[in-house]
């Protein structure tokens, strides 16, 4: 998870971004972008990530200043 980066439309730098490495077949990583957020009040991911039992990942956001309050955000696999 990043704080920036992903969706340009609605935060400067990008609202924040989830994303899954693999191993490749090479050695290296593949990146694949779970989720994009792209504004208000799901914008700017923070803190940790939790998993559930099914493998579905829970997080907060930050949001924006004292516009935005933040929100829990769910992905489900």
């Amino acid at each position: 998870m990043t704080s920036a980066g992903g969706n340009l439309t609605n935060c400067n730098g990008g609202c924040g971004v989830v994303f899954k490495l693999a191993p490749d077949s090479n050695g290296g990583w593949h990146e694949t972008r779970l989720w994009s957020f792209g504004g208000h009040p799901g914008a700017t991911p923070w803190g940790g990530l939790i998993f559930d039992q099914t493998g579905t990942l829970y997080g907060t956001t930050s949001g924006q200043y004292t516009k935005h309050h933040g929100s829990v955000f769910e992905i489900t696999p």
